[in-house]
């Protein structure tokens, strides 16, 4: 049970009567499956959800569910995920590139590689790196996973001998992000809101980043000359099994009015776990393309 102190304002926002420590707003703490459960037999009330964000404020009018405010943080993706260009590996993970990136990432990002181009057998997918230079830095044997990009707090070394020279995958969907949305938390009108930031080197040649939620593609554009560029999408539920693209806009540096997607529809069952993905695609073996922020939100 989670006990909130409440107090009352007036129409125009005036706190009229201070808190009462010995009155408190009392909710259950349940997983969201088990608000959907009681939300189907007439809950009516309060309750923090654990597994809605970092844990999320629900009201129940017996038949519906929404977050107080109408509007809960899912996801904050603050680590980089990049598509990095062709390069080399030295011995131990030693990472050179052949295009540099647009700064380093002493910080740490995550970059993809082929499978066994990190040391024999390894598999494909995005490695913790930690870039000391714009163009040279080391991976280590820490795959991305599901859900907002952590950074390790002991990174794996990768231990081998040098593999040397390997050639970028192009014209491919790489996922990058997989965000997990659980069953039942759109209902029958939520929608799903997200910041955008994408940065790459500026060449003629294409840079796609696509969202998806499940199979539904709610925003693909591609980018050519053009080396930032920062928006909003998302889509909205018209019924727990039909979505309605948002119109997404996106600015950047070398995009002299903006660009905007084409409004689009999909068919995804929400009464079931799905993944909201962020895929990225280079043309091109020479270049590079990072996610440098993503932000997603519940709006209801």
């Amino acid at each position: 049970m989670v006990n909130f102190i409440t107090a009352k304002y007036d129409e125009q926002g005036n706190r009229v009567e201070e808190p009462n420590p010995s009155v408190f707003l009392q909710s259950p703490m349940l997983t969201l499956a088990q608000l959907v459960a009681r939300v189907r037999v007439g809950f009516v009330g309060t309750a923090f959800v654990t597994d809605v964000g970092k844990g999320t404020l629900f009201i129940s009018d017996g038949s519906e569910f929404y977050p107080v405010g109408r509007f809960a943080g899912l996801y904050k993706c603050a680590v980089p995920v990049g598509l990095p260009s062709s390069g080399s590996v030295g011995a131990n993970g030693a990472l050179s590139l052949t295009t540099a990136l647009d700064k380093a990432y002493p910080n740490g990002i995550y970059l993809y590689f082929q499978a066994g181009a990190l040391y024999a057998g390894s598999v494909a997918g995005y490695y913790y790196t930690v870039m000391s230079l714009n163009n040279s830095g080391t991976v280590y044997n820490n795959l991305l996973g599901n859900g907002a990009p952590t950074r390790p707090a002991n990174p794996t070394p990768i231990v081998s001998a040098s593999i040397g020279a390997y050639t970028q995958v192009t014209a491919s969907d790489l996922t990058g992000l997989t965000l997990p949305i659980p069953a039942g938390l759109l209902g029958t009108e939520g929608s799903l809101e997200a910041k955008f930031t994408w940065v790459t080197n500026n060449s003629a040649n294409g840079h796609s980043f696509k969202t998806r939620y499940d199979n539904y593609l709610i925003h693909d554009v591609a980018y050519s000359n053009n080396t930032f560029a920062a928006g909003i999408l998302g889509f909205t539920n018209i019924t727990a099994s039909v979505q309605k693209g948002l119109s997404a806009l996106g600015v950047g540096l070398g995009l002299s009015s903006g660009i905007a997607s084409t409004q689009t529809t999909g068919a995804v069952d929400s009464t079931t776990d799905k993944n909201l993905t962020v895929a990225i695609n280079n043309a091109v073996a020479t270049d590079w393309s990072i996610i440098s922020g993503f932000e997603l939100a519940l709006r209801k």
